[in-house]
């Protein structure tokens, strides 16, 4: 009796999405990390103190705006419903020079390693 092999070859597509499963399993310790890769991290990590801290200020004054409202709306007590709707609104108002001033703040932690990154990358 003939033995019979049966090869199959994986596509580029196909061999791109094995590697791209194969990394997940991969320690992170043995994983090296390429100069791009660690310009979108430091990016992305400057920008998300700020973002939680504002998305966290806005949420809660948010809730206090319309805490005032109901008391305004359901039970007739306008003097700190409106009190409450004012503190709300100026909460959320706050929340994006929050963001802004944080986000600058840790921009400038990072620059100096992000403006390295960038001219290796870059070649100057």
């Amino acid at each position: 009796m003939e033995n019979k092999v049966f090869n199959y070859s994986y596509s580029q597509d196909s061999t791109d999405e094995v590697r791209n499963i194969r990394e997940k399993y991969i320690p992170k310790s043995s994983k090296k990390k390429s100069q791009l890769e660690q310009l979108r991290e430091l990016d992305s990590k400057a920008e998300r103190r700020g973002r939680l801290l504002s998305l966290s200020v806005g949420i809660i004054f948010c809730l206090i705006l319309g805490a005032g409202m109901s008391l305004c709306l359901m039970y007739q007590l306008y003097l700190p419903g409106i009190i409450l709707g004012l503190i709300g609104m100026a909460g959320i108002i706050a929340a994006y020079p929050i963001f802004k001033s944080v986000t600058e703040s840790d921009r400038a932690k990072v620059a100096s390693r992000i403006m390295e990154l960038s001219s290796e990358i870059l070649g100057e």
